[in-house]
């Protein structure tokens, strides 16, 4: 009885450990990101600033968000570029203030994660 309790306490300690440990990755990715909101950013770098492999850190990362970096990255974008939208900037200015290749790329990941294009979120906030 003594024996199944320590085991039960270590097995509770390291899951707690590990919980801790993937909230740290994320919370390291997510500040990473914010600092390279205005650029592009490829897992790789991600995963060497965060100090793990690519694989370790879209797992926990997807575990923890129930998202991928990339995707949780592009939903950051598009979160700032409302307020861009409502300021009555370009397409075009947005897309290249946030490290889109072109407005053509921006406009289709605002209509995958908003799902309405662009200009048409532009005339609900106005």
């Amino acid at each position: 009885s003594s024996r199944i309790m320590t085991f039960f306490c270590r097995l509770r300690a390291t899951m707690q450990n590990k919980e801790r440990t993937a909230g740290r990755l994320v919370k390291h990715a997510n500040e990473h990101m914010q600092r390279r909101i205005n650029d592009r950013l490829a897992l790789e770098e991600l995963a060497q600033v965060c100090g793990c492999s690519i694989q370790y850190l879209c797992r926990i990362f997807k575990n923890e968000t129930g998202m991928t970096p990339l995707a949780y990255f592009a939903r950051m974008k598009i979160r700032r570029s409302i307020p861009l939208l409502a300021q009555n900037q370009s397409l075009a200015k947005i897309a290249e203030e946030l490290g889109f290749c072109d407005q053509y790329h921006f406009s289709r990941a605002f209509k995958k994660i908003e799902h309405v294009p662009p200009g048409k979120y532009r005339k609900y906030l106005g």
